[in-house]
């Protein structure tokens, strides 16, 4: 029984050990494996739009780019105008944190790192802390920005959230 249970040990650690992340990626990666970086160039952000849910897009053409921005700004009487995008060169990123019960939060879009064949979009929600003055209105922070077009099929969004002092 003894040799058995051992045996089932043996087998087993290397599968409990593989999971033993609870799912997430370590940020630390060999040093080859990153393949390229670069900062995103933001085309709009703001505080009011219509996404109410957060959500993390990656806009690969016109069409899809169109249809995103009208549901962005749907029932808004003074949308602002679409950027050109040359879809040829460049992919959109859409990132919103949805509905925030007070001002003060903020989104960024903060790089693009390839890592390993995945292409990783790392976007920062900045949250204001206590002792911040902030407006009592609900908001919708938003952000479309501009990236070049990778090679890799496969991509992520990591999300960093940060609580600033306004102390």
């Amino acid at each position: 029984m003894k040799e058995l249970v051992s045996l089932l040990g043996f087998l087993l650690l290397p599968a409990l050990l593989s999971c033993s992340g609870g799912g997430a990626k370590s940020s630390t990666a060999p040093k080859d494996s990153i393949v390229r970086k670069q900062e995103l160039t933001t085309l709009l952000k703001g505080n009011q739009c219509a996404a109410k849910k957060e959500q993390q897009l990656l806009i690969k053409n016109e069409s899809d780019f169109a249809t995103q921005w009208k549901l962005t700004f749907d029932g808004f009487d003074m949308a602002p105008a679409k950027p050109e995008v040359n879809f040829s060169k460049y992919w959109v990123v859409f990132a919103t944190m949805g509905e925030v019960s007070h001002g003060g939060f903020e989104i960024e879009a903060k790089s693009i790192v390839e890592d390993s064949g995945i292409m990783i979009i790392n976007i920062q929600h900045k949250i204001p802390g206590n002792g911040c003055f902030t407006t009592q209105e609900i908001e919708y922070p938003f952000i479309f920005a501009q990236i070049e077009q990778y090679p890799s099929l496969m991509f992520e969004f990591r999300i960093e959230k940060v609580i600033y002092s306004c102390k």
